[in-house]
């Protein structure tokens, strides 16, 4: 059994998670405890779908990774209202944090 340490997806997701940490501790405290806490909550179901997937025992991991799609949308979705101008200030850190996002998908659509 591989060390979920070592899979390429397991990498990205905790980068993202760590990175969305970051992001959120410099938003403004009315968008802090928002729109931040469900960008945290999402990236640590992500990290976790990744772990439940991986530890499935020989079973296909079907519905984690299903779950892991829908998730990684809905942080595309929060992640573009960050992009919005007159939402949030954070542009440049939403691009970035999209582009995390869309190599981590690529990950899990070749997982």
């Amino acid at each position: 059994m591989v060390q979920y340490e070592q899979l390429p997806i397991y990498r990205k997701s905790f980068e993202l998670a760590v990175y969305i940490e970051k992001v959120v501790h410099g938003f403004s405290r009315n968008h802090k405890y928002g729109l931040g806490k469900r960008l945290q909550h999402i990236a640590t179901n992500v990290l976790e779908k990744v772990l439940r997937a991986q530890n499935t025992q020989g079973a296909q991991p079907e519905k984690e990774l299903s779950e892991l799609r829908i998730e990684g949308e809905l942080m595309k979705t929060l992640l573009h209202l960050v992009l919005e101008p007159k939402a949030l200030s954070f542009q440049k850190e939403s691009l970035t944090g999209m582009a995390r996002l869309s190599s981590l998908q690529a990950k899990y659509i070749v997982w």
